[in-house]
């Protein structure tokens, strides 16, 4: 699904240039870190929840609430940022797309924890080709990246209706009897959550910020369009622990310390095989790979390739320690651990992107995410 998406990029690359290629990558990232707020960080708590504390209907329900709340902050801020008309449509419009991403994720986390992985994976298979077929046709025959959006999220939605939606209903009994009482409790107790990943995903966020408006949105759309085949990586790490989460909660809870730090290691193995795999691949085949996706003007910015690789890795990482915070309820740790992290990319990618450009972007993140993971 993810390489589905990364693919869009490179066909905007394509067929409008690396202006409008970096408009889509600033959407992309923007929409992630107020994405946030609309999943409201509940998938790996939803999943670990295996008491049932909170009813399904609880877990639906907030989700029409959190969506609401993400889509007027994004809109807000955009307003506020002086983008051109068009620009800001397609944030906007992008952002409605980005929810059908977090409006779904609480039916996957449904059938996670029903041990139905193989549903999540048939409407990851279905909305990465409906998705993929609904926007590269549309660009290619309107030329217009708003209207391509807007054809992709309608393909999501459709498939998270009638298949998503209806699988979930088919496991368990979705009752909103409860959802006055528990509302209120299921978001205070997520807030921590929320407050988290809109901080993780900012620290990813902010650099590609500071390098449009520094450096200009060609060099946002090289950069960008670099790091999207990157984030294979990060989705075969994620392969590797998200099914996991649920063990690792029954670990915890059966207080399976052996079990626990045994599963940890095999995660962190499976990690450096693949970071490993990863970096020699692209110190071989980088270039080819780069000229044969974009063609010879992105050989300009390959130096780039291994460096945001191994920003990958370490994001990578961030990810699974804080999923592990998660299931041990340590919401301490991960608002601490991500909020000394923002700051030294705020403070880095001001300075650094100045005098480095998209390098810059790797040196802050390099010493933000080594941070947070120690």
């Amino acid at each position: 699904y993810l390489l589905s998406q990364s693919v869009l990029s490179i066909i905007v690359f394509h067929i409008l240039g690396e202006n409008v290629s970096g408009n889509f990558i600033l959407a992309m990232s923007l929409s992630n870190t107020f994405g946030v707020v609309a999943s409201y960080g509940m998938r790996n708590f939803q999943v670990s929840d295996i008491e049932g504390k909170y009813t399904e209907g609880t877990y639906v329900a907030s989700r029409y609430l959190t969506s609401a709340v993400g889509f007027i902050s994004l809109s807000v801020f955009v307003l506020c940022q002086g983008y051109t008309l068009r620009v800001t449509i397609v944030l906007i419009v992008y952002m409605v797309f980005k929810l059908s991403e977090t409006f779904v994720d609480v039916y996957q986390a449904i059938n996670q924890k029903k041990m139905r992985m193989d549903i999540i994976g048939k409407s990851l298979i279905a909305r990465s080709i409906t998705t993929f077929f609904a926007f590269s046709l549309c660009l290619y025959f309107t030329k217009d990246i708003i209207l391509s959006i807007i054809a992709m999220a309608i393909a999501a939605f459709v498939i998270i209706f009638f298949y998503d939606r209806q699988a979930s209903r088919r496991l368990v009994e979705i009752n909103y009897s409860k959802v006055k009482e528990q509302m209120l409790g299921l978001l205070v107790e997520c807030f921590p959550l929320v407050s988290y990943l809109f901080i993780s995903n900012s620290i990813m966020s902010i650099p590609r910020y500071y390098l449009e408006k520094y450096q200009g949105e060609a060099v946002l759309g090289f950069y960008g369009n670099i790091a999207l085949p990157t984030l294979i990586i990060q989705v075969g790490a994620a392969y590797i622990f998200c099914p996991l989460i649920s063990v690792f909660a029954q670990l915890y809870k059966e207080k399976d310390k052996k079990g626990f730090v045994l599963l940890l290691g095999k995660v962190f193995l499976g990690i450096g095989v693949i970071s490993v795999v990863s970096i020699i691949g692209c110190i071989f085949l980088g270039d080819f790979g780069l000229v044969l996706l974009y063609k010879a003007k992105i050989l300009p910015y390959s130096y780039l390739l291994i460096p945001v690789v191994i920003v990958t890795i370490l994001n990578a990482i961030v990810w699974f320690l804080c999923a592990l915070l998660t299931v041990i309820r340590d919401f301490k740790g991960l608002i601490i651990s991500n909020l000394v992290a923002l700051v030294i990319t705020f403070v880095l990618s001001i300075i650094w992107i100045k005098s480095y450009s998209a390098s810059g972007v790797n040196y802050t993140l390099y010493v933000a995410l080594v941070v947070e993971i120690i």
